[in-house]
């Protein structure tokens, strides 16, 4: 009895997912299930009729800012001349759709002033000002921890995978397209990470077509697999003014254009991450490989938890290095905090990442 008594205290397990903060590795555990899942309740949101020409008005006009201020006075819904062939022109969508797409026109604008416009923009589908404002003020809030979500989970796939190199793809004219630059360089990553286990996570910048189309990539390239060679280019950079010096790779420029690669160091690692991650909060389309976790799930012993962190339920801080077993493949792995891409390399099969 007092053997089973001492196996069971020396095997106290929890099941749950580890990341790591860029510092220090943090053991989420899953709650205890005493009764049954709960399903949660569907929002239930309101089908309004929305003019089609509203999103195209107010694009042109956040396009031309000295042709909106002339009509600041008005509402954005008062701007719009229509005429009786278009009228017809309106399409049943769901209310918070309708703040969505407003929101994405108006997103680089201030705060106060966004505001102000998506208030005018939803009072038409409100009783009053009063009820247009709660909304808007709703959906605002929604916005914002969605974003800081967002950045969450983004830094924490950089944090446990380890990139070792920071790289700008931008297309020419003379090769490429906008949507074959896109859809070339797709296929181009999807092939380097299932022939030579490439990984990335990166963000589109000019999505939307604001400027030059061109991808913020934070890549992990195995020692050995770099293609072509990299070589010291000058060009003009037109938002510093001036002529600046540039490490470029040859196979990168020979099929879409341009290229800047940089290698991180680890030390600063975060001045990197940091560069990329900042092109989410101004509505950039985020884009990563499917080896690319933010978390590993498997089981860990209680031993190796330091403590629990405050304000948060079932959150613990773990020692320096911890021992984890990966529920898929059931590897047992030892994660350090200042190198978890180590522990996750092992799980998936690859060379371990450069220090």
């Amino acid at each position: 009895m007092q053997e089973n008594k001492q196996e069971e205290q020396e095997w106290r397990i929890l099941h749950g997912k580890l990341t790591n903060d860029g510092g220090h590795n943090i053991f989420q555990a899953d709650p205890p299930r005493r009764y049954a899942k709960r399903k949660r309740r569907a929002y239930i949101d309101k089908i309004v009729e929305a003019d089609v020409l509203l999103f195209e008005k107010a694009k042109q006009a956040a396009e031309n800012p000295a042709a909106e201020k002339k009509n600041s006075v008005k509402p954005p819904t008062e701007n719009i001349a229509v005429t009786p062939c278009e009228k017809g022109q309106k399409e049943k969508m769901p209310l918070r759709t309708v703040f969505d797409k407003f929101y994405e026109i108006w997103q680089n604008e201030p705060k106060k002033r966004r505001r102000e416009l998506l208030i005018e923009a939803m009072l038409p589908f409100h009783a009053g000002r009063k009820y247009a404002a709660a909304f808007v003020d709703q959906n605002l809030e929604r916005k914002r921890q969605n974003e800081k979500s967002r950045i969450r989970r983004a830094m924490r796939k950089c944090n446990l995978n380890g990139f070792n190199y920071f790289v700008t793809f931008t297309y020419s004219d003379e090769k490429l397209t906008v949507e074959r630059f896109y859809n070339k360089l797709r296929a181009y990553l999807k092939n380097k990470v299932r022939r030579n286990g490439w990984k990335y996570y990166g963000v589109w910048e000019g999505i939307n077509g604001e400027k030059r189309l061109h991808f913020h990539a934070l890549m992990y390239i195995p020692q050995g697999t770099m293609p072509g060679e990299l070589v010291q280019e000058k060009s003009y950079n037109t938002s510093r003014k001036r002529m600046i010096e540039t490490t470029g790779n040859t196979e990168f420029n020979e099929k879409f254009g341009r290229s800047d690669v940089e290698e991180i160091c680890m030390p600063f690692k975060h001045l990197a991450y940091n560069y990329v991650l900042k092109y989410l909060n101004k509505g950039g389309k985020a884009m990563s490989s499917r080896n690319c976790p933010e978390n590993i799930r498997g089981w860990i012993n209680e031993d190796d938890i330091l403590c629990e962190m405050d304000g948060f339920e079932n959150r613990y801080l773990t020692f320096p290095e911890c021992e984890m077993v990966e529920e898929t493949t059931g590897i047992t792995v030892r994660v350090n905090e200042t190198r978890p891409q180590e522990a996750l390399a092992e799980i998936q099969g690859n060379v371990k990442p450069p220090e």
